[in-house]
């Protein structure tokens, strides 16, 4: 039993230390270039297959969501959607707009170190951030949102505790 916390402790500590390490603090232009480069690995490996659908197995699954009229309305969501790209100049609309067969769509990973496209909440203004949570909200159930609200959270609190480097 002494041999097991004794490794135990040493594997912690090692976990401890390894972690310290690892999370020290970088440059701003340093975390760019590594983010972007992971980013372009990720990319590469996620466009180097054809799209067939979003799998569990790599199987995919016919007929799994028919497409069909469910009989509520979009129009609240195409509304929020309008209100939001009101709120962007020009630069920042053509960097969120893509057409439905763009290769943009198979681009995202759910790492903080991901360099995503288009704009992050950061780099908006108040009442951009504003009208993008009220876009999801209609798009989303209250529990949805609530749920991609507390993703986020998680996700800055995750970054903080890292010093951003995972």
């Amino acid at each position: 039993m002494k041999i097991f916390r004794l490794t135990s402790v040493v594997i912690m500590m090692s976990l401890l230390i390894n972690n310290y390490v690892m999370a020290q603090p970088r440059g701003a232009e340093e975390w760019l270039q590594i983010s972007q480069q992971w980013s372009d690995r990720m990319n590469s490996e996620m466009l180097s297959t054809p799209f067939k659908g979003i799998t569990t197995d790599g199987q995919v699954q016919q007929g799994l969501f028919e497409i069909r009229s469910t009989g509520i309305t979009t129009r609240p969501i195409a509304a929020a959607a309008l209100e939001f790209l009101s709120t962007l100049n020009p630069e920042q609309r053509e960097r969120i707009s893509f057409s439905v067969e763009d290769n943009e769509w198979r681009m995202w990973a759910n790492q903080h170190i991901y360099y995503r496209q288009g704009i992050s909440f950061e780099e908006m203004t108040a009442d951009q951030r504003a009208t993008a949570l009220a876009m999801l909200g209609q798009s989303l159930s209250a529990r949805g949102l609530a749920l991609s609200q507390d993703i986020m959270h998680l996700n800055t609190t995750l970054a903080e505790l890292n010093n951003n480097n995972f």
